[in-house]
């Protein structure tokens, strides 16, 4: 431990300050910060805006030196005792067979020289570390299977006693009865009620295969009155091209002065209008013309129902 240096007191400094002339500061509040015990960062001012303005402890581990990360992975080791034949490397015999003492030492001759000397000395010592390491990981190894072992028929031994001891008397108070007769009858009973349903699901089957079937009639029906204008030869479609395109096509419309399709039938009708007309709010229409309409409409609908089939009504 280096020695402590001795301290100036504090008066010593002041008449030193005193005898070069120098302009009297708070030294005492300096030095009174430097020789306090009070941490430097609790001394200094923080705004309020600062989250270090209120003082909170911090706990223990708070200021703890992490060491810093270890990157990359150690290399698998080598098995040096395989299942098969590995207990011989623990043995005496295969520890001398792996360090063979040298023709000179085998024959008891005495070395030659100062480093032949140091040669063998450094041999010795390495058949001994040999030895020394091969029998520590045998022990090690052998330590280390043995826990394993004793882990594993302990728990296999838990296992089975937990699989066959008798159930706790809380459990037994507090299940639910459940009636012999009722636990052993697993099957399905057939519903009494089966036959009828089936009845109903047929009669329904039935009740929409007959609106399918009449929805294609009346589609049929629609298709058989529209083909009555369709165009189906070379001699209908020029007809209908030179009607559509002369020069006095619009003059023959209700408004003799017409000159395009717009003019002559009005613009198309719009979304809101055709949902004002279906809801009966239309403001265009009269109340007469809308009943004349809906009358009309209600009419043709009956005549169809009654007739079975479709109608045309010419404008």
């Amino acid at each position: 431990m280096p020695p402590s240096l001795p301290r100036p007191a504090l008066s010593g400094l002041e008449a030193a300050l005193t005898n070069c002339r120098l302009t009297p500061r708070p030294v005492s509040r300096q030095l009174s910060r430097s020789l306090s015990t009070t941490p430097s960062y609790l001394q200094q001012f923080f705004p309020p805006d600062s989250p270090k303005f209120i003082t909170i402890p911090e706990p223990p581990q708070s200021s703890e030196v992490k060491p810093p990360p270890v990157k990359g992975h150690l290399p698998k080791p080598r098995n040096l005792f395989p299942t098969r034949g590995g207990h011989r490397k623990a043995t005496s015999a295969f520890i001398k067979a792996a360090t063979p003492l040298s023709k000179s030492e085998a024959a008891g001759l005495p070395p030659k020289s100062a480093a032949e000397a140091a040669h063998r000395k450094a041999a010795a010592i390495r058949r001994k570390n040999l030895a020394a390491g091969t029998l520590s990981l045998y022990r090690r190894k052998t330590t280390h299977d043995r826990r394993i072992l004793e882990r594993s028929q302990y728990k296999v031994g838990f296992n089975i006693a937990c699989a066959n001891k008798p159930e706790r008397e809380d459990e037994i108070l507090t299940r639910s009865t459940v009636k012999a007769s009722t636990a052993l009858k697993v099957q399905v009973e057939p519903s009494p009620l089966r036959f009828e349903r089936a009845e109903e699901a047929r009669q329904k089957t039935e009740q929409l295969a007959a609106q399918k079937s009449e929805a294609r009639k009346d589609a049929l029906a629609q298709l058989f009155v529209a083909a009555q204008s369709f165009i189906v030869t070379e001699k209908q479609l020029e007809e209908r091209v030179e009607e559509l395109f002369k020069e006095d096509t619009f003059k023959n419309r209700i408004s003799s002065a017409a000159k395009n399709i717009w003019e002559a039938s009005g613009p198309p009708i719009s979304v809101a209008t055709r949902q004002a007309q279906i809801s009966g709010m239309a403001s265009g229409l009269s109340d007469s013309t809308r009943a004349a309409t809906q009358a009309a409409v209600r009419r043709k609908l009956v005549a169809e129902e009654l007739s079975g089939g479709k109608l045309v009504i010419d404008a």
